[in-house]
C-alpha cells in the first residue's frame, strides 16, 4: 500500500510539474506579428526572394495555404485595376493553375476560390471594349471592379502570375521551405505578410516567439554579451512581448520592429548564443502577485535605476530603483544655449519668449530630476517627470546643473532591468535569475 501510495504522490508531483509548465507557457503567445512597413512606410510594392519557392497562404477568414508559386524571386504590387474574369474554379487551385498555366492567364484568388484572369485594365472604357471582345469570340465573361483589397504577384521578368484579393481584411502571407524568406536586404523566418491598407501594403513578419526573440536579444543586449545576461534578456523581451501583444492592435499586428517595442531585423543578427538563451528560457515570463509585468528595460541607468513613479507618474511596486553601479555608464554633458533653447521653445509651442534660465526644482529619490523649469522673458514652464528629459532632448533624467551646462548619467529612461549593468553582474557569477530579480523587485519566473 506504501509503494502503491508513493506512486501515486509522484504522479500527482509530474502532473502539477506539468500543468505549471504548460500554464507559464501559455503567458507567452505562441506567434507574434512584428510590423516592419506600416503607416507612413507602408510600400506600394516589394521585391521578395526564396530559394525554394513560395508558399502563399491567406490569413483572416479563409485562412490556409492556397497555392505555392514557383520562383526565385516575386514582386508584389498593390493595385487597382479591372479584372476580366472567363472561369471559376471553387477552392481548387491546381485546376485554376493548370488551367491559367495552358493559356497565359493569371489566377485570381478572392474569397475562398479561384478564378481566371484574361485581362487586367485600368479603366472602365478598356474593360467594356475587353468583355465586347470576349462576346465576340463566343467566350461568357465578367469583370471584378477596382479596390483597396487587391495584390499583385509577379514573376522576375514582371508577368502577373497571380492576384490576391484581401477580402474581409485577409493578408497574402508568403513562405518557403527553405525555412527563411529574403526582403528589404534582410532574411525573415515563418511568414512575410502584406496587407492592403489604402493604396499600399503594410508588412508584417510573422513568427514564433521564440523565432522573434532569436532576432530581438542581440539586437537589444548584443550577441558578445555573456549567455547569462542574454538570458535574462530574452526573459525579459518575451514578457515585454506578452505585456503588449495588442499595442498595435489597430495596425494589423502586434508590436513593431523597432525602439517603439523592441528592435528587430529578422535574422540578422542571429547567433549561436542568443539563439542558446532563448531556447534555454523557452516559455519562460517574469510576473508579480501571478500577472505577467511591463518588463521595461534601459543601456545604461546612470548608477541607479528609476522609480517608475518619477518617470511615468505611476507607482509601480516592482519597477523601484535599485543601485547599479556598473550601470553608471559615461558622463554626458548638455551645453545650456539659451538661444538655441529658446528656439526649441517656440518650436514647441511655448510662447516663454527669450530663456534667461533653467532650474532644477525638484528630484527624486533615485536622484533623477521631476521637475525641470525654463523661465522666459515672458514666463515659465515646468516639465515634469520624463519630459524633463525628452523636452531638451537629454540622455537621461539623471543630471544637475553645472555653470552654463547640464551634467548627467545614463542612457535612457533608466526603468527595469539596465542590460549594462546586467552584463557585468553577468560576468561576476549572476545568474538570470539572480539579474531579473534584482532589477525587479518581489518578480516570480514562470
Amino acid at each position: 500500500m506504501r509503494k502503491i501510495i508513493l506512486a501515486l504522490i509522484v504522479f500527482c508531483m509530474i502532473l502539477a510539474a506539468g500543468y505549471s509548465a504548460s500554464f507559464a507557457q501559455s503567458k507567452a503567445p505562441a506567434w507574434i506579428k512584428v510590423g516592419l512597413k506600416f503607416g507612413g512606410s507602408a510600400v506600394s510594392s516589394a521585391r521578395v526572394t526564396s530559394e525554394s519557392g513560395f508558399d502563399i497562404t491567406a490569413k483572416g477568414n479563409y485562412t490556409g495555404k492556397i497555392a505555392f508559386v514557383n520562383e526565385k524571386a516575386i514582386g508584389l504590387a498593390a493595385v487597382n485595376s479591372y479584372y476580366v474574369v472567363t472561369k471559376e474554379f471553387g477552392s481548387d487551385y491546381k485546376a485554376a493553375s493548370d488551367y491559367c498555366g495552358a493559356r497565359e492567364d493569371s489566377v485570381l484568388y478572392k474569397g475562398g476560390a479561384f478564378y481566371s484572369v484574361v485581362e487586367n485594365l485600368y479603366s472602365e472604357d478598356a474593360m467594356r471594349e475587353a468583355l465586347a471582345r470576349k462576346k465576340s469570340e463566343g467566350v461568357s465573361a465578367y469583370y471584378i471592379s477596382p479596390d483597396n483589397e487587391k495584390i499583385r504577384v509577379e514573376d522576375s521578368s514582371g508577368k502577373t502570375i497571380f492576384i490576391f484579393s484581401g477580402e474581409g481584411g485577409e493578408s497574402l502571407a508568403l513562405s518557403s521551405s527553405a525555412g527563411y524568406l529574403s526582403y528589404d536586404g534582410k532574411k525573415y523566418r515563418d511568414y512575410l505578410e502584406f496587407k492592403r491598407e489604402g493604396s499600399g501594403m503594410t508588412v508584417i513578419s510573422t513568427v514564433t516567439t521564440e523565432h522573434y526573440l532569436y532576432s530581438v536579444v542581440p539586437s537589444e543586449i548584443g550577441g558578445s554579451a555573456p549567455l547569462e545576461a542574454q538570458k535574462a534578456q530574452a526573459i525579459c523581451a518575451r514578457t515585454y512581448a506578452a505585456k503588449n501583444i495588442n499595442k498595435h492592435k489597430k495596425n494589423g499586428f502586434n508590436i513593431c520592429g523597432t525602439t517603439c517595442c523592441q528592435t528587430y531585423s529578422g535574422m540578422t543578427n542571429e547567433n549561436t548564443t542568443s539563439c542558446r538563451a532563448v531556447d534555454e528560457t523557452a516559455g519562460k515570463v517574469i510576473t508579480y502577485n501571478g500577472e505577467v509585468i511591463t518588463a521595461v528595460y534601459s543601456s545604461w541607468s546612470g548608477g541607479q535605476t528609476a522609480d517608475a513613479e518619477n518617470v511615468w507618474g505611476e507607482k509601480i511596486p516592482y519597477l523601484l530603483p535599485v543601485a547599479d553601479p556598473y550601470g553608471a555608464g559615461d558622463k554626458w554633458e548638455y551645453a545650456l544655449d539659451y538661444n538655441k533653447i529658446t528656439a526649441l521653445m517656440a518650436s514647441k509651442g511655448y510662447n516663454i519668449g527669450q530663456v534667461t534660465g533653467i532650474k532644477v526644482t525638484e528630484s527624486g529619490n533615485d536622484g533623477r530630476v521631476t521637475v525641470l523649469t525654463i523661465v522666459g522673458e515672458n514666463g515659465e514652464k515646468k516639465f515634469l517627470k520624463e519630459s524633463a528629459r525628452t523636452a531638451l532632448g537629454l540622455k537621461s533624467q539623471l543630471y544637475y546643473i553645472e555653470g552654463n551646462k547640464l551634467v548627467g548619467f545614463g542612457h535612457g529612461h533608466g526603468v527595469g532591468l539596465c542590460q549594462q549593468g546586467a552584463i557585468e553582474y553577468a560576468k561576476q557569477g549572476m545568474t538570470c535569475e539572480q539579474l531579473i530579480k534584482y532589477y525587479y523587485t518581489g518578480v516570480e519566473i514562470e
